[in-house]
């Protein structure tokens, strides 16, 4: 099976297209496999010019757009004060860095609990 993803986004300076191919019919499987690859892939030394605090940055910025994932279905709108969200002028939420890791703290608690 083959997956194709065409991107574009205001965050992005330029369009990108992401090809994804498979052995499975689950895409949600694939996806999961090219992600982990994509992350596992980051070498500090060629990616990062030996800089921790770049990859760490990137880190950052992966578990925040994973934690949105969730976010954005339901936890932002119904458990977040006002103080942490708000509503920018194309009428899309945006939510704080602090209002992103109290839904990444409620997650990392329930793994534990698991």
């Amino acid at each position: 099976m083959q997956l194709q993803y065409k991107f574009s986004s205001g965050e992005i300076s330029t369009d990108f297209e992401v090809n994804i191919k498979g052995d499975t019919n689950n895409t949600v499987e694939l996806r999961l496999k090219a992600i982990k690859h994509i992350l596992k892939s980051f070498d500090i030394k060629n990616d990062f010019n030996g800089d921790h605090e770049k990859l760490n940055q990137v880190i950052e910025e992966t578990l925040l757009a994973a934690v949105d994932v969730i976010g954005y279905e339901h936890f932002y709108w119904d458990n977040l004060p006002k103080e942490e969200k708000y509503y920018n002028d194309h009428d899309e939420l945006v939510v704080s860095k602090a209002g992103k890791l109290q839904l990444l703290e409620l997650i990392m608690k329930d793994m534990k609990n698991k």
